[in-house]
């Protein structure tokens, strides 16, 4: 019965504090359903701290109630969740008489051997387990994993779990000989073979293995991953609290942030994943997903990372080690300094996370790492990007930027490669969270497929864990400006558009009139290196009759980056000042045509009268409600004069003679909202 594993944790662990929610998580109840029973029996349990949040109770006076109220149910309670509080009740205790760091280690180790292959050696007495640890420690074989990489492209690593000085390092760990690799001192462990508390960890930790195997069920064709993956997703958060804060830079990136840079650079069979600053690994688990959905006996890619905290190289070696990916990270060393031979089939992904100051060191080793084939996706601040002197800070890496890709978390990624095309990509990725998603989502099987309900919004259009990167939009990215999209050959101006809130735009350098305007949800770095344009000031009441000549029109702050950008890009093909004119006049010419078709769809007479031909759907007649306003149908009407030429700014419009004509309404119209 599913009570014995309950009396067991009451027998070891009574006086332990626990919370309503875990042990609603033991027993299969809801935390509202043992609350309410708080409120309403009098022979619920006291707590032990009526003065604090959450309130905590000792486990022996839960366990007594719930087995004699109607509520008990044996087999509703939870065996993963009876061993998992089992564990963790008996890790408090060894980090307390051992340390939490030791704890870890010891933790870490072990778990690497349960998810690998338990050695049979391991099958003995409970309190032999500590001493046994150790001894295969300093006595395994290596092995290494199958790869399906040439061997001179990618060597990996030992198996974590066959690791001798690496398995020796977290099983017999001393802090003495820790932070000295090179020191002969031999290692005493922080934790005594004869400690009964670690021995109790460690048949609770297998425990725990055992539970969460049982739950998938023996008649499922599962993999090992798929096996052990339950298990993992338990050990490492408490695995990774062994990472210090790290001052210079985070030893984690964003999910959303690594999901993106390795579809844009998307690994492929045979190729190598180099990661210059790989922190805890989440480059190279992100990249197996992707280049291996189905759990294969061989792996296909390789993953090379360098990692100088040895604190997180640890952590990154134990997360790959759980999950059985071959690696290659050396010792801990610095990325900028590490020996590699780079080959074709090598692709950087890197996130280093340092200030601006450090950036270009960090760029200008991965260029020099680039090699005919190869790419590199670079995660750097959005901010670096577009400075007070961008000529200056990017001038020498302009031959070898692809792409620049904006996000809305203030990081930007520029895609490097040898030999790049004339002209780049700009790509903005807009703030998007889960609910717009779904609208988004909604709108346009309503507008393509005729759906009008969803009952479930599939993960492909919206992850919540993910935000603000939606896969959609990671999908689009890498589909206008992935490793493997071709790329225009010779001059050719690459397409630009704005779809699922994703916008692209060709560039020739990148310059503050290559970003353009911002939209909304853009991150904050763009937005404060675009400026503004300043409100016009409403000019005084004129003269109806002026003699001097009137004041040449001033740019605004817009206008003048329009123009700097326009005169540039014409510029840099050596265009004559004709063809400059004649095509701005074709722009002009343009732009009016458009506005007066505006001008006629805002109009309600025109639509009264039957020049459109056939209904309007619901959804453009109330945006039409929505836009067919007197203010929109004067700054049409202003916007017609400006492109016109005949802007008065409040002044009367002088004839083909000369002399001042009548006022036009419209025109005054337009001077009041100037």
């Amino acid at each position: 019965m599913a009570n014995v594993a309950l009396t067991r944790a009451v027998t070891d662990h009574g006086t332990m504090s626990i919370t309503l929610d875990d042990f609603a998580a033991i027993v299969g109840a809801t935390p509202a359903a043992l609350r309410g029973r708080r409120d309403r029996d009098k022979k619920f349990p006291a707590p032990i701290n009526t003065d604090a949040s959450p309130l905590t109770y000792f486990l022996r006076d839960l366990a007594d109630w719930w087995i004699q109220s109607d509520l008990a149910n044996p087999d509703a309670v939870d065996p993963v969740a009876t061993a998992w509080w089992h564990f963790t009740a008996t890790f408090e205790q060894c980090s307390a008489r051992h340390g939490a760091e030791a704890t870890r280690r010891l933790v870490a180790g072990a778990a690497l051997l349960l998810c690998e292959r338990r050695p049979p050696e391991l099958r003995l007495q409970d309190s032999e387990l500590l001493t046994q640890l150790r001894d295969h420690a300093t006595s395994v074989e290596p092995r290494f994993a199958d790869v399906a990489v040439p061997s001179g492209d990618f060597q990996p690593d030992a198996i974590p779990a066959t690791d001798r000085e690496f398995l020796s390092s977290l099983i017999s760990w001393s802090g003495s000989a820790h932070n000295s690799r090179s020191s002969n001192s031999p290692r005493r462990p922080r934790i005594p073979d004869d400690s009964p508390i670690a021995s109790q960890l460690l048949v609770d930790l297998r425990n725990v293995r055992k539970e969460c195997r049982r739950q998938l069920g023996r008649d499922q064709k599962l993999s090992r991953q798929e096996i052990n993956q339950p298990f993992i997703d338990l050990i490492e958060p408490l695995v990774r609290g062994l990472a210090r804060d790290i001052s210079t830079r985070p030893s984690s990136s964003d999910l959303g942030l690594t999901r993106l840079m390795v579809s844009i650079v998307d690994p492929q069979p045979g190729e190598v994943v180099v990661d210059l600053a790989c922190g805890q690994g989440s480059t190279f688990i992100e990249a197996m997903r992707s280049a291996q959905p189905t759990q294969r006996s061989t792996q296909v890619i390789g993953c090379i990372g360098r990692e100088r905290d040895e604190l997180v190289w640890t952590i990154a070696k134990i997360r790959l080690g759980l999950r059985g990916i071959a690696h290659d990270l050396g010792q801990p060393s610095n990325g900028l300094d590490c020996e590699l031979d780079v080959r074709p089939t090598y692709r950087f992904i890197t996130d280093p996370g340092m200030r601006i100051p450090q950036l270009r060191k960090w760029i200008r080793r991965h260029v020099d790492l680039l090699e005919p084939n190869a790419v590199v996706a670079l995660a750097v601040p959005a901010a670096s990007v577009f400075r007070s002197n961008p000529g200056r800070s990017w001038k020498e890496l302009q031959p070898e930027i692809d792409s620049v890709i904006f996000t809305p978390t203030d990081a930007a990624v520029i895609l490097l490669r040898r030999g790049a095309p004339e002209w780049k990509t700009l790509v903005q990725i807009h703030r998007m969270t889960a609910a717009m998603a779904e609208r988004r989502y909604r709108e346009q099987l309503v507008d393509h497929a005729g759906v009008e309900q969803l009952e479930d919004l599939p993960l492909d259009a919206v992850d919540p864990a993910i935000e603000p990167f939606m896969p959609a939009q990671i999908r689009r990215v890498a589909e206008q400006i992935g490793s493997r999209v071709p790329r225009p050959s010779g001059d050719r101006k690459p397409p630009e558009g704005d779809d699922d809130f994703v916008q692209w735009r060709p560039i020739r350098s990148l310059t503050l009139e290559a970003l353009g305007e911002p939209r909304f949800g853009d991150c904050s770095a763009i937005r404060d290196a675009v400026p503004a344009p300043d409100p016009e000031p409403v000019p005084a009441q004129q003269p109806a009759v002026r003699t001097d000549p009137p004041e040449p029109r001033r740019r605004s702050p817009r206008d003048r980056v329009v123009f700097a950008a326009l005169r540039d890009a014409e510029k840099g093909e050596n265009t004559g000042e004709d063809a400059i004119a004649r095509q701005a006049r074709e722009l002009e010419a343009q732009a009016l045509e458009a506005v007066k078709v505006l001008r006629w769809l805002l109009d309600p007479t025109t639509l009264r009268e039957g020049a459109w031909k056939g209904p309007l759907s619901p959804k453009v007649n109330g945006a039409l409600e929505e836009l067919g306003t007197e203010e929109m149908r004067r700054a049409l009407r202003r916007l017609e004069l400006r492109l016109l030429g005949e802007e008065t700014r409040g002044r009367r419009p002088k004839d083909e003679t000369g002399e001042s004509a009548e006022p036009d309404p419209a025109s005054n119209d337009d001077a009041q909202f100037q």
